[in-house]
């Protein structure tokens, strides 16, 4: 019981930091698509269920191979600043929703954009597989721990998205749009360090 609750909390935790995830959902919720942005939050904890239990089978000795994770890294490069961007125009009034992309976020959505993040897959398989022993448990027993994980991070992200939610409510153009701006530059940035972060991974 006590290794499911830190799984738990390392879910939860991971998602509480800041990043490009937490700011999609939380940029989904507050454009008014609630619904969306749960939706979204729910492909990423799935994909980090899936992450966590390959991690069991060696997956870390593919993501140690250069041109793989440089591959990975500058894909996910792309589609966060393509995010990004768009979250920009948005708020500025450039782009029609039905030219936005945060206007059709989906469960796939969320599954990709966790698995072009190359920071997850170092989150993972180093703190978290080496904080839970993953390799001394039987295999029922990890899947029960990443299932614990993965509902962790999707509560956290929960949060956010009603937070987004709550913002978007008030009705406020201003505020809304000044919000969104904010989450489209965080974006932007990250996807930026993530790309620096790529180029001395050589």
């Amino acid at each position: 019981m006590s290794l499911l609750l830190s799984s738990f909390i390392i879910g939860f935790s991971a998602a509480a930091s800041p990043g490009v995830i937490q700011t999609t959902v939380f940029q989904t919720s507050l454009l008014g698509k609630k619904r969306q942005g749960i939706v979204l939050a729910s492909g990423v904890a799935a994909m980090n269920f899936i992450i966590l239990v390959l991690s069991y089978f060696g997956i870390s000795q593919f993501i140690k191979i250069p041109w793989l994770y440089y591959g990975i890294g500058m894909v996910g490069v792309g589609y966060m600043l393509f995010v990004g961007i768009t979250g920009l125009l948005k708020s500025l009034g450039k782009l029609s929703n039905s030219d936005n992309p945060i206007e059709k976020q989906s469960f796939l959505n969320g599954m990709v954009l966790c698995a072009l993040s190359p920071l997850t897959y170092v989150y993972f398989i180093g703190v978290a597989t080496s904080f839970l022993n993953i390799k001394e448990h039987i295999f029922q027993t990890i899947i029960a721990n990443s299932l614990s994980l993965a509902i962790g991070s999707f509560l956290c992200f929960v949060l956010v998205a009603y937070l987004g939610s709550a913002i978007n409510k008030t009705g406020n153009k201003k505020i809304i749009a000044s919000f969104n701006f904010l989450a489209s530059l965080v974006i932007i940035i990250f996807s930026v360090r993530l790309f620096f972060n790529l180029l001395g991974f050589f």
